[in-house]
């Protein structure tokens, strides 16, 4: 079952999708295919206003996977964690974990880690931002152009 988006992740879902309509209108179809590129699935639905229901499956999983203690969120080292595999290894710098800190963690729920909203509120900027970059994330997690994983390495095995 898929859950409304409530509270921060709603907001900036509103906030990507105003800006994305101004940057890239019409670049879409209503069904949420890139239009310029037919032979990827599509992860943002122009007429929905929202990441696509496959893509958002995706993001839990590897949200997931990288939740090594599965206590909801993902703490700094989970993070670092997620950045080294997208990343050929590399760790996030404390400037980019800061960002993150600041832009994704509700702290007026006093949150002091990642949650699934906010992981999914990261990847909606990304998205809406450069969906090109999401998808050098989703290949390098393992991920193909149909948002299946390739092998059965999974991306926190390459850490």
């Amino acid at each position: 079952m898929r859950m409304a988006p409530t509270g921060k992740v709603k907001r900036e879902r509103v906030r990507v999708k105003q800006w994305y309509q101004r940057r890239v209108r019409g670049r879409t179809t209503s069904k949420g295919r890139m239009s310029k590129d037919k032979d990827r699935v599509g992860l943002w639905n122009e007429e929905a206003q929202d990441i696509t229901p496959k893509f958002e499956a995706v993001l839990k999983e590897i949200f997931t996977e990288f939740d090594q203690d599965k206590d909801g969120a993902l703490n700094d080292d989970e993070i670092n964690n997620y950045f080294k595999a997208c990343n050929d290894g590399k760790p996030i710098d404390e400037d980019s974990l800061q960002q993150i800190r600041e832009n994704f963690i509700d702290s007026e729920k006093k949150e002091k880690n990642l949650t699934f909203g906010g992981f999914v509120s990261m990847y909606c900027m990304q998205t809406g931002g450069d969906e090109s970059e999401t998808w050098k994330d989703l290949e390098k997690l393992g991920y193909d152009e149909n948002l299946k994983k390739k092998s059965s390495q999974s991306g926190s095995e390459k850490k």
